[in-house]
């Protein structure tokens, strides 16, 4: 189930499409943030050696949940890949969707959104700490309905495969495909710091389930986007990057007298807390 090593087979790819694509920034005579796509690297490269540590623990409950299965649902028949597609899709959605609006989730996925520069190497920045988080836990279903782990991991590599290229800004509209797809038009919108564009298509290859739950936003022509994260201050920093959003959430337990109010402070929405800039300053010099 770790997404990092399917991406880790890619680097050599990847090598070649971040040339490629500084050659077209070049081209377009615009600066190519080469602090952005080294600290996504970086990211992914020490998130690497840890993942596979932290992954021992969901494969054993995956693999327990699956023996108390409902169904045993063949792997790779027609039928069964496409309702597995389907199936992953949606509780994808919500795994994704949590992730922006939970904050004991965004704590991890906010690392993926802190580039303000949106690359392809930016689908490389993933947490260090996702594991830990749980968010292995929206795929439990799937295990306990009876989907084969190994089509569920390779389903769930094909997704995450399918959304590196959607990383760029030089993919224009692929217009009868935009609302439907998750193009990479789309995952702009989803990357964006706009207020307008915040909290928007969470879909990994489709965007079906944004449009049945109200989330899915077309990119406007013309309107600028903005990346990065709102009122967070901007780090190349691996480990604050990683770090900085658990740093606010202990922060703010502590503040709160109430166990109401700490339950609200760690899994509340991720803007009902401040993160004052001189905090950054500290937790800087606590954990770079």
């Amino acid at each position: 189930m770790d997404n990092y090593q399917v991406l880790f087979k890619t680097l050599p790819f990847l090598g070649i499409l971040l040339g490629a694509e500084a050659l077209v920034f070049l081209l377009f005579h615009r600066r190519y943030d080469w602090r952005e796509a080294a600290s996504s690297l970086a990211v992914f490269l020490v998130g690497s050696v840890l993942k596979p540590l932290f992954f021992i623990l969901p494969a054993i409950v995956m693999a327990e949940v699956y023996e108390y299965r409902l169904f045993s649902i063949p792997a790779f028949e027609v039928w069964s890949i496409a309702l597995l597609f389907l199936m992953m899709e949606f509780f994808y959605y919500w795994l994704h969707r949590f992730g922006h609006t939970v904050r004991w989730f965004w704590a991890s996925h906010s690392v993926h959104h802190s580039p303000t520069q949106l690359q392809l190497a930016s689908a490389y920045r993933l947490s260090w700490t996702s594991a830990v988080t749980g968010v292995w836990i929206f795929y439990l279903p799937l295990s306990f309905l009876g989907f084969d782990p190994v089509a569920l991991k390779i389903m769930i590599g094909l997704n995450l495969l399918y959304q590196l290229p959607l990383h760029t800004e030089f993919i224009p509209r692929l217009g009868m495909f935009e609302g439907i797809l998750n193009t990479p038009s789309s995952h702009r919108v989803h990357h964006a710091s706009n207020p307008e564009y915040l909290d928007k298509n969470f879909g990994g290859t489709i965007v079906l389930f944004d449009r049945v739950f109200g989330t899915y936003q077309a990119e406007e022509e013309g309107r600028e986007i903005k990346y990065g994260l709102v009122g967070t201050p901007h780090s190349f920093n691996p480990f604050v990057l990683n770090f900085r959003e658990w740093f606010y959430i202990v922060r703010d337990v502590r503040r709160q007298s109430t166990l109401c109010g700490k339950a609200r402070a760690i899994f509340g929405a991720p803007g009902e807390s401040s993160k004052p800039v001189d905090d950054f300053d500290e937790v800087g010099k606590k954990i770079a």
